[in-house]
């Protein structure tokens, strides 16, 4: 998968704004941030021989969103992008993060 694709796929979660690298000052809550790499390609011989990337969406509610979580997990499945995730409160800005990591072979 590349990065593109991936954004193509992310883009289609219902209610949700897809920024890559950093949001706009101003975004209006929910929103992702997807943030590419880094890779753990494995080498032999002096040589990539198998790339592996890791990607990272953040994805920012004003509290815990059940249901936004629930439509971005739902596109990753129907996709077959395998996920972990963790979750984090923001006290300084105030809002809520979830995050959705991905690791695979390119």
């Amino acid at each position: 998968m590349t990065n593109k694709e991936l954004v193509d796929i992310l883009e289609t979660v219902d209610g949700v704004s897809l920024y890559t690298g950093r949001a706009e000052l101003g975004a209006k809550l929910p929103y992702g941030v997807l943030l590419f790499g880094p890779t753990s390609n494995f080498i032999a011989d002096d040589k990539v021989t198998e790339r592996i990337q890791s990607d990272t969406l953040e994805l920012y509610t004003l509290r815990k969103d059940e249901a936004v979580e629930a439509a971005v997990e739902e596109v990753l499945d129907a996709h077959d992008i395998p996920w972990q995730s963790d979750e984090a409160y923001d006290d300084a800005e105030q809002f809520y993060i979830k995050y959705y990591y991905f690791i695979w072979r390119n």
